[in-house]
């Protein structure tokens, strides 16, 4: 006798919705709280970058809070006087989420080579952007990652 399979393909009573819950038990913490919601806060702007972005790269910082997250991107913006810094580079957008506990940067670059050329030459350990951040209280840098398209970043259209 064959056994009656759900909606999933899967044998028994056990649905995608009990499968996700036993994965996300199984890891703690991760997907519990449902999606995080943030805000735009401020944005580095006007870039040396002519052209269409071909690289994304997402920053993430754990902050104590609204306070530590706004010193954080004020600080930063302060460091560059309001502009993108970096050969390569268009623009940062600074977003809070709503509860002040983590700060998420989207940054704009030609390429990976041009954002990767500015971490080697300007975010080191130990030069001057990385100092400001380790003596911030209450703020924790996650590290980054790099987004490209296929066939580059386009608007979608509507």
């Amino acid at each position: 006798m064959r056994r009656a399979r759900n909606s999933c393909g899967t044998p028994g009573g056990t649905g995608l919705r009990e499968r996700i819950a036993a994965v996300l038990d199984g890891v703690g913490g991760v997907g519990d709280t449902g999606p995080e919601r943030f805000r735009l806060y401020r944005s580095l702007l006007g870039g040396e970058a002519q052209g269409t972005p071909g690289c994304v790269v997402r920053v993430a910082f754990r902050t104590s809070g609204h306070e530590a997250a706004r010193r954080l991107v004020d600080g930063l913006m302060d460091r560059f006087d309001g502009r993108q810094g970096g050969a390569g580079a268009f623009a940062s957008h600074f977003h809070l989420r709503e509860d002040g506990r983590k700060v998420v940067n989207y940054s704009e670059w030609t390429d990976p080579d041009a954002h990767q050329r500015t971490v080697e030459s300007s975010l080191q350990e130990g030069g001057a952007v990385m100092r400001f951040i380790a003596g911030l209280e209450g703020v924790e840098p996650l590290g980054f990652k790099r987004f490209v398209g296929p066939r580059g970043l386009v608007r979608a259209r509507a």
